[in-house]
């Protein structure tokens, strides 16, 4: 009879066990939404532009919307060396000694600040992906993300990703990029801090 008390209370204990606790639940797994899925964003990033001979280096703070990016340039030091306006109709460029505006911004960087930055592609670049309706070559990694990129003369190399969070939208963003035009020109391109902007 004692032996038979101590069975059920042992059987007893070790079901209440497996009842309330049991086998620790999966840790949460995160789900990274595709980064076309973003409209706008407020990205600040640590910039070094070599070519001709010379390397400039500073910080960007660049606000891109649906149909208006913002664009400020500060100097290693922190001060501001120009800012760029730019809309589907015009691009305009302030620096401390005057203003100029002209169709592309790749026309202003070239004529004011000789940086071949290719301002148009950026938007998709940044978030590793190509640019759209113009041809491409591209080489991917794990999960399918772009690791190196080949479009409109330039070259990017995607170093390390970051992830972003906005309400309960999780992405995941390229952190380094490498741009590339040949031996003549290159940019080192450190995101440092991501702001996600929602439509509308």
């Amino acid at each position: 009879m004692i032996r038979l008390i101590y069975t059920l209370l042992m059987t007893s204990i070790l079901s209440g066990c497996s009842f309330f606790g049991g086998k620790d639940p999966d840790p949460e797994v995160l789900t990274f939404l595709p980064a076309a899925q973003i409209t706008g964003f407020d990205v600040t990033a640590k910039i070094s532009v070599t070519g001709d001979g010379r390397t400039d280096t500073g910080s960007i703070r660049w606000v891109h919307l649906d149909t208006r990016d913002e664009w400020s340039f500060f100097s290693p030091t922190g001060s501001l060396v120009a800012s760029l306006i730019v809309t589907p109709e015009s691009s305009t460029l302030t620096t401390p000694d005057k203003v100029v505006e002209a169709i592309t911004p790749e026309a202003l960087f070239e004529m004011e600040l000789n940086w071949p930055l290719p301002v148009s592609f950026l938007p998709y670049w940044v978030r590793g992906l190509p640019a759209p309706n113009v041809p491409y070559d591209a080489k991917t990694g794990e999960a399918g993300r772009i690791t190196r990129l080949t479009q409109a003369g330039w070259t990017v190399a995607y170093q390390g990703t970051q992830p972003i969070q906005s309400g309960a939208d999780r992405y995941e963003l390229p952190r380094r990029l490498l741009l590339s035009r040949g031996e003549q020109v290159s940019i080192r391109w450190a995101s440092t801090e991501w702001r996600l902007i929602p439509r509308g």
